[in-house]
């Protein structure tokens, strides 16, 4: 399949399974299983399965958001579904993950972030 043809392929499967959704919030299937969404990596393009998901997104092997999908009576869902889920619940935190390993490379600690990023630019370690 295509570069360009995937995104209408999952829209189109999103929006299907969400119409036979309805009203069910799968929790009588049983415990959700769980599906892990890295950032940077790709993810499975479709999940099957009767019972919910437990979705988790992860950055830099940090756990930074997770949520609980609900699968509802058709039992499949898109990667790219997950992974927006994940992404919205993870919300700031998200943020926090990328200033931290993208930007500084180093965890956050009470220091001001310009004064962090005056000491890399000196040449120093944030």
């Amino acid at each position: 399949m295509g570069p360009l043809v995937r995104p209408l392929w999952s829209q189109a499967l999103d929006r299907m399974t969400a119409l036979l959704r309805g009203d069910d919030d799968g929790r009588e299937r049983g415990m959700p299983r769980r599906h892990v969404v890295e950032l940077g990596e790709p993810t499975r393009r479709v999940v099957l399965g009767a019972r919910n998901v437990a979705v988790e997104l992860r950055a830099a092997n940090s756990v930074v958001g997770s949520t609980e999908f609900v699968v509802g009576r058709a039992g499949i869902v898109s990667g790219r579904a997950l992974r927006t889920a994940a992404t919205d619940a993870a919300d700031t935190a998200l943020l926090r993950v990328v200033v931290r390993e993208a930007l500084l490379g180093a965890p956050l600690d009470r220091t001001p972030l310009l004064e962090r990023l005056a000491r890399v630019r000196q040449g120093g370690t944030p």
